[in-house]
């Protein structure tokens, strides 16, 4: 029962935020433009990456330290200390980019006022992640959704606000800032600890970097595979193209949350059925058939409902292609989703970190060789491509696992 509610509060609190930004996303199209969205979009994609360097799996190992505040402190000084030279580092690199050229090309990624104002949520991203460990080790996931909910509602109605009066770009950036801003500190009030930030532990920071390294590089180079084609647009096309493969993208990963949603609920029964390794394959065979099956029943209807994403504005007209083609990869990324939980549940985080890596670097240079030639539809068709690429890769290590099982009890 216990387990149950503090899934319901995870699925509830990842359901209404992305809700929201879904929202959002239609508020922006529809009152900015492409231009702007293009801009938006820009940013946006780099301050999320940096967001998994801030992550980078940290929580994963601090769970498995007995409960202790001291250990919360080094962990939150550390990331809020880390945050902070990231933020220092990012906004020297930002500010360099317009000097700096690939070819023809200026490297731009937007407005660097707009870049400095939601650099500084890097900060408090960090210390919403580190109170969010305390709230899975305590199993309080109501309270990690009270931040985050709060957090998310902040924003879109300043949003609301600011679009509805016509403010310029940056106070929407203004407007994620202080949603970040309350939900760090919602937060970090919900805790009710003594917290002594600042106090920087070598010896904890050292071993739970070491341990959470292979995870922290998984999700960093799995977002940086899927983020990759934005940049690579950013800099070889114009706003317009920008902005309508992000419109299309937004779309695409709110169907994504889909078997995110599914696999949080599966991936304690893969865990516990691991003592009996039989009955783990019977399972993950099971679910290799359900979850491409349910991707199937939501393209069907998607696919008709892909051209009312222009109504919000015709500009976005080029968004409805790019969609439908993203639909037509559900399927594979439905089940590298189950797949890359499965080899979790069996401890192969480095296998998974050589297959997104490699994923990376080939979705990187096939979006450089093909995107200035053939514009934004190759980015929409090179990203099914770099997943079949993870999909083959995580299936033949499946069944590799899976043989060597059956040879054990052969023998």
């Amino acid at each position: 029962m216990h387990i149950a509610k503090n899934t319901i509060y995870q699925i509830l609190a990842k359901t209404i935020t992305s809700a929201i930004g879904f929202f959002i996303t239609i508020i922006l199209a529809r009152y900015y433009g492409v231009d702007e969205f293009g801009e938006f979009t820009k940013i946006t994609t780099v301050i999320t990456i940096i967001y998994m360097v801030i992550d980078f799996g940290l929580n994963a190992s601090f769970l498995k330290y007995k409960k202790n505040n001291t250990l919360f402190n080094y962990l939150l000084s550390m990331r809020i200390l880390f945050a902070l030279l990231i933020i220092i580092i990012a906004n020297i690199a930002y500010a360099s980019l317009p000097y700096l050229e690939m070819g023809e090309h200026k490297l731009s990624l937007g407005g660097f006022d707009n870049f400095f104002i939601y650099s500084i949520s890097i900060m408090f991203y960090g210390i919403l992640l580190s109170s969010t460990a305390l709230f899975q080790k305590i199993h309080k996931y109501k309270l990690y959704m009270i931040s985050v909910v709060l957090g998310a509602f902040t924003t879109l109605a300043l949003i609301l606000f600011f679009a509805l009066n016509k403010y310029p770009l940056g106070f929407i950036f203004l407007s994620y800032l202080i949603g970040s801003v309350v939900a760090s500190l919602m937060s970090l009030s919900l805790i009710k600890r003594k917290i002594k930030i600042l106090k920087l532990n070598k010896l904890f920071t050292f071993k739970i970097l070491k341990e959470s390294y292979p995870l922290g590089f998984i999700l960093l180079f799995s977002l940086v595979y899927f983020r990759i084609d934005i940049i690579v647009i950013s800099i070889f096309k114009t706003n317009s193209d920008v902005a309508n493969y992000g419109y299309a993208i937004k779309y695409f990963e709110f169907l994504l949350a889909i078997p995110l949603f599914i696999s949080n609920s599966v991936y304690p029964f893969l865990l516990e059925s691991l003592k009996n390794l039989r009955r783990f394959y019977a399972y993950a065979n099971k679910y290799l058939v359900i979850f491409p099956l349910i991707s199937l029943v939501i393209i069907l209807p998607a696919w008709f409902l892909a051209p009312g994403i222009a109504f919000v504005k015709n500009e976005f007209i080029e968004s409805v292609n790019i969609l439908k083609i993203l639909l037509l990869t559900l399927p594979i990324f439905f089940v590298t989703n189950i797949l890359q939980w499965i080899l979790i549940a069996l401890s192969k985080q480095k296998y998974l970190l050589k297959i997104y890596a490699v994923a990376a670097l080939i979705n990187a240079l096939l979006n450089i060789i093909f995107v200035p030639k053939f514009g934004v539809i190759s980015s929409a068709i090179l990203l099914g491509v770099s997943e079949s690429i993870v999909l083959i890769g995580l299936f033949v290590k499946y069944l590799a696992l899976k043989k060597s099982l059956g040879k054990i009890y052969e023998s």
